[in-house]
């Protein structure tokens, strides 16, 4: 194989990734999830189209869940809910790219 051969080969070679990356956020005391549409709008007008974001709401009531789940849903977000305390949070350091209050 001459070394002409070789070079096209390798440049027909091109990278996919694997997987969508997440733009992953963590929302602390999300209630019934009034922000829900906030992220799917912002998620538009950027780089990140609505599948590629993950929202994670925290909250101290479980009754919010419903709510928040369901805002979630009407807005096309992912979204996971999870009963925690803002002051001991259930994640390892550097688990989201954005923390909203």
């Amino acid at each position: 194989m001459s070394s002409s051969t070789k070079s096209s080969r390798a440049s027909t070679i091109s990278y996919q990734p694997t997987t969508t990356p997440l733009y992953k956020i963590l929302e602390i005391g999300v209630g019934p999830g009034p922000n829900m549409e906030l992220y799917r709008r912002a998620a538009g007008k950027s780089s990140f189209s609505g599948d590629m974001i993950e929202v994670t709401g925290l909250d101290a009531n479980v009754n919010m869940e419903p709510y928040a789940s369901k805002a979630a849903q009407l807005s096309g977000v992912p979204f996971r809910f999870v009963l925690g305390d803002a002051e001991k949070l259930p994640f390892p350091d550097e688990s989201f790219e954005a923390v909203v209050g």
